[in-house]
């Protein structure tokens, strides 16, 4: 009889359990989508608190580390597939697929979170090697439809132009990364003309753009801009150093960050910046290059 008293008292204990399922939501989104579903066999509030969770995170070492990658697979499409006939919105998505073999689950997943009115996403997909050269995934056009995205990462894709009438509105972002990508200047261009409330804006390791030129109307709300050449040497060509009209961002763009860039370029570059923008902040970071 003492035993079952302890039982019940414990359970009169459990607070935790009788927390609104928003503030549910908040801890469990400090979790990988792994952890946060195993906490649903806690109970019948836990299971609802996960199965209506609008953070999905699924981090970057699930994949890598399993031996069964058709059942995690399986654990996505299930996830997606019940937030989508339940009409849950999802605020984070963030996944990681070390093998470009997955890569035709994507596409569906893209169409979900569209669906459940995707906030944040962030997806990074490894590259292919084909016949001994690193080549590029391919990213859906179907992520040009997300019209609620605030914030977009993307490493290991090639991003072209939408087929069908060559537009790009991203009315709703606010911050772009793009890491290990292929884009060239017409996509850009498109790109900064759709994104009129674009406030952060970082390119890193990238391949295809020869040079970046917006127009006056381009990118009115900017306030940071990040370049990162991590390749970079003495022999190579400098994408950014090939052209600065970037006069649309002087009154707004307040912080520069330069990497891996040699001594005089860097100084090119800080020049034409504290002459031509209103510039409060110049980072310099030092890279292997030299002059």
């Amino acid at each position: 009889m003492e035993e079952k008293s302890d039982i019940v008292d414990a359970t009169d204990d459990d607070r935790i359990s009788k927390l609104p399922e928003p503030i549910l939501h908040h801890i469990l989104s400090f979790l990988h989508a792994k952890d946060a579903a195993r906490m649903s066999t806690l109970s019948k509030v836990w299971d609802s608190a996960w199965n209506s969770l609008p953070y999905l995170n699924f981090g970057n070492k699930l994949f890598s580390k399993s031996k069964d990658i058709p059942r995690l697979l399986r654990a996505v499409d299930q996830a997606l597939a019940n937030r989508k006939k339940h009409k849950i919105s999802i605020q984070k998505f963030s996944l990681w697929l070390p093998h470009y073999h997955e890569l035709c689950y994507v596409s569906s997943w893209i169409k979900i979170l569209i669906a459940c009115n995707i906030k944040e996403l962030k997806l990074r997909v490894n590259r292919p090697v084909y016949e001994g050269v690193l080549d590029y995934n391919s990213m859906t056009e179907a992520i040009f439809d997300a019209k609620t995205l605030n914030v977009l990462s993307l490493d290991g894709f090639n991003i072209e132009m939408p087929s069908d009438d060559g537009m790009i509105k991203f009315t709703s972002l606010r911050e772009l990364h793009l890491s290990d990508v292929f884009l060239d200047e017409q996509f850009l261009k498109a790109l900064c003309t759709g994104s009129c409330n674009l406030e952060d804006f970082s390119l890193q390791d990238f391949d295809g753009l020869a040079s970046f030129q917006v127009a006056e109307t381009s990118l009115p709300k900017l306030k940071r801009f990040i370049y990162k050449d991590e390749d970079a040497s003495d022999e190579d060509e400098k994408p950014c150093c090939a052209s600065l009209p970037w006069k649309c961002w002087r009154h707004t763009l307040k912080k520069v960050e330069l990497q891996n860039f040699a001594l005089m370029e860097q100084q090119e570059l800080g020049n034409y910046f504290f002459a031509n923008a209103d510039i409060s902040e110049m980072v310099e970071i030092p890279g292997e290059c030299s002059l």
